[in-house]
């Protein structure tokens, strides 16, 4: 029969490393898109703090992959230029011969903009994107630490022995093909008296009546943990 292969030690170094770097990558990618939203934010409130308005015409829609943008003429001090919209949409928001309101530097009559909500919504993507991003490397790295807590602690906690006294299986919920298995082991503290551990797995294991053996944290008893069965899926 054929066994599959052992991970070297620096294949297993490797492995425990990834949500590690996968984290740090989702940080650094939260931390530019935050930054992105941070500046284009500052520099829309100081245009629209200084801002002087004019009123101004569509005079044509410029068509961009399928939608259309706003071109519209605005005159300011009797001289006329021209903006396009940095929203395109299909269809078009504003139809041609239409009058809109023009935000404008007073210093630059040139750098303008519509006055409309929906102009700043690349500020608001690139914040949104960035929470997300943020979200998600935290959370990557949460589970990557409590999984290094769980390591540590079956590696050198205290030992001791439980029996299971329940086992509850979930098919809906897998991972790799592997149902969510929640195990409860009672077992005795020897200063703390009578405690109940409840663990998650993915695939089978334990079954009710199984002596089992735990290691746990001497200086805090609730935490805990199972050691695998031999010759379980997690072996």
């Amino acid at each position: 029969m054929l066994c599959p292969p052992r991970l070297s030690w620096f294949d297993a170094r490797m492995s425990s490393r990834a949500p590690v770097v996968v984290a740090v990558v989702l940080l650094v990618m939260a931390a530019a898109f935050g930054t992105a939203a941070g500046f284009l934010g500052v520099r829309t409130a100081a245009f629209l703090a200084d801002a002087g308005r004019a009123e101004g015409v569509v005079v044509g829609l410029d068509e961009d992959d399928d939608a259309y943008r706003a071109e519209v003429a605005y005159d300011v001090d009797g001289r006329t230029y021209e903006l396009t919209d940095r929203v395109a949409t299909n269809p078009p928001r504003h139809d041609v011969g239409e009058r809109v309101t023009v935000l404008y530097d007073p210093a630059d009559p040139a750098d303008a903009r519509l006055d409309a909500r929906y102009g700043y919504w690349l500020e608001t993507i690139f914040a949104v994107v960035a929470v997300a991003l943020a979200g998600a490397g935290a959370a990557v790295l949460a589970a990557r630490l409590r999984a290094g807590a769980r390591d540590r602690l079956a590696a050198t906690g205290e030992r001791a022995t439980g029996i299971v006294t329940a086992v509850r299986t979930s098919d809906r919920v897998t991972v790799n093909g592997r149902p969510r298995t929640v195990t409860t082991v009672s077992w005795r503290h020897p200063f703390a008296g009578e405690r109940t551990l409840t663990e998650v797995t993915w695939g089978g294991g334990h079954a009710v009546g199984d002596q089992v053996n735990l290691r746990y944290d001497a200086a805090r008893p609730a935490r805990a943990v199972v050691e695998p069965p031999v010759g379980g899926p997690e072996d």
